[in-house]
């Protein structure tokens, strides 16, 4: 294997691994704005908008913009709290990773089962919302499923093919990612607020779908757009998963998990707000509901058909970046759990390929996961419910991880790194965290279809559930509670970490 000095990792930074139970394996190829572009574009402005403004358009009105920075404030107390962590714990895997060295090896398995499938099935719902895009750039209208179908699963072997060269193709991605980023969010809502106001700002406070606001907020049009746009900021915590390819991510990985927040939910709420206020016959969009994509229908509107394909091509090249990033994200996740022994497969996918040091098997064994969820394309409103079922994965496993930092104060484990809240501060914000995010994952199970038969209705517990057994059969049949007691041994205060690692 090649020696420390090749992987650019420190004497200190090779100790501290060494601490943790881990060797020097990925290169330190990676910088601050790097792991802030990870984060920044897994959040993506383009794939936190235009993913989930048809949506909450319709399940919400032009009122369902006040959800955005509800979910910010929310989503920032984890974001502090996972700040926090990232600092202690700079290793591969994140909020696994996090769970584990907080002294909760038991509870860590499952944040990992949560997270991995959280993001396989994320890439599959946003791969199929940019086939949509794709479409509309080419001019293909209308297209039927099984033809989104094969271009998703087509852009699905183009991401991990981009991920097993190198990388500097990543650090290009992402260079792209934020170009489009910028053009397709900042440039075009001011644009569209300039030159093609259909609409008064008092449109925001107009609940259309109810009568009311008492009736818009307790009947459940609120409640049910929050649950959709509680996607759009998730993803902040990837700039954990490449913490043993950043330099020193002590430092860095806080602030890019902080800032690329910020910076995202910024964006969304200046473009959500540009294209409400530009949505020609906004209420009878609402109303009817017979309008596939808002936003093409508005752009098409104001642009033409002409004006309207190169703006697509800028957000198929956003979401392309994005999921190439997601997908580099639940690798190495992928990555550091296997490298536990705690998974199936663990010697073949904690594998790295000699030159580049990449995890190139988990990478594949990802793709291959995501092409296999598409066997769901034919079952009516899948990708709604793949979208809620990726929004609870997500906040699924930011609970575990919540409840183990807040375990680990309990019971006096927990040791702060470079970036801290402060006793009272950690304490205050873990809690709130965890009341934020134990309220996002009721109003996102909840069932909001009754025109549908009950197994599509209830489909997201159902797939919970299906997902939750088999993480528990998993757990035992791999005799994970025998396996983690060497992680108990690590973690104690007395322990030689050569002979936890023996």
């Amino acid at each position: 294997m090649p020696d420390d000095k090749e992987h650019t990792y420190s004497a200190e930074e090779a100790q501290l691994l060494k601490e943790t139970g881990y060797e020097v394996t990925l290169k330190r190829e990676f910088s601050f704005w790097t792991a802030f572009g990870v984060a920044f574009v897994i959040i993506s402005p383009i794939v936190a908008l235009y993913g989930v403004f048809g949506l909450g358009l319709v399940t919400g009105g032009p009122a369902f913009w006040w959800t955005f920075p509800l979910t910010l404030i929310g989503q920032l107390l984890t974001a502090l709290v996972f700040a926090e962590l990232g600092s202690r714990y700079p290793l591969a895997g994140g909020v696994y990773q996090w769970t584990r060295q907080a002294g909760n090896p038991r509870l860590a398995w499952f944040t990992g089962w949560s997270y991995i499938w959280c993001y396989v099935i994320s890439i599959t719902a946003a791969t199929f919302i940019m086939a949509n895009y794709f479409c509309a750039m080419i001019g293909y209208n209308n297209p039927p499923v099984p033809a989104l179908v094969g271009i998703s699963i087509g852009f699905v072997v183009l991401y991990t093919a981009i991920n097993t060269i190198a990388r500097w193709v990543l650090k290009i991605m992402l260079v792209v990612s934020i170009a489009c980023e910028a053009i397709a969010s900042i440039t075009l809502a001011t644009v569209l607020l300039i030159f093609y106001r259909e609409n008064p700002i008092s449109i925001i406070f107009n609940p259309i779908v109810a009568g009311n606001w008492r009736t818009y907020l307790t009947g459940g049009a609120f409640l049910g757009a929050l649950a959709f746009v509680g996607w759009s900021f998730i993803g902040f915590e990837a700039a954990g998963t490449i913490s043993e390819e950043v330099k020193n991510p002590q430092r860095a990985i806080p602030k890019a998990i902080v800032l690329s927040l910020v910076v995202v939910a910024a964006t969304v709420m200046y473009s959500s707000l540009a294209l409400i206020l530009a949505t020609p016959n906004i209420e009878q969009v609402v109303r009817k509901g017979d309008i596939a994509d808002p936003i093409v229908y508005t752009l098409t509107y104001h642009f033409g058909d002409a004006w309207a394909r190169p703006f697509f091509g800028l957000v198929v090249l956003g979401f392309l970046a994005g999921q190439i990033t997601c997908q580099t994200a639940v690798s190495r996740a992928t990555f550091s759990w296997a490298r536990d022994g705690l998974i199936p497969a663990s010697s073949f996918l904690s594998r790295v390929s000699r030159k580049q040091r990449l995890p190139i098997n988990a990478i594949v064994t990802t793709g291959v996961l995501i092409v296999v969820l598409y066997a769901l394309a034919g079952v009516r409103n899948a990708w709604e419910m793949l979208l809620s079922a990726t929004v609870i994965l997500f906040y699924t496993s930011f609970m575990l991880g919540l409840v183990g930092a807040f375990i680990a104060r309990l019971t006096g484990r927990w040791q702060p790194g470079e970036f801290n809240l402060g006793r009272i501060g950690g304490w205050t914000t873990n809690l709130l965290a965890l009341l934020w995010t134990g309220f996002m994952i009721v109003i996102i199970a909840w069932p909001r279809y009754p025109d549908l038969p009950w197994y599509q209705n209830w489909a997201v517990l159902i797939l919970m559930a299906v997902l939750t057994a088999a993480g528990v059969i998993s757990f035992f049949a791999l005799q994970v509670p025998k396996k983690v007691e060497t992680a108990k041994a690590l973690l104690s205060a007395d322990a030689d970490p050569a002979e936890a690692v023996e």
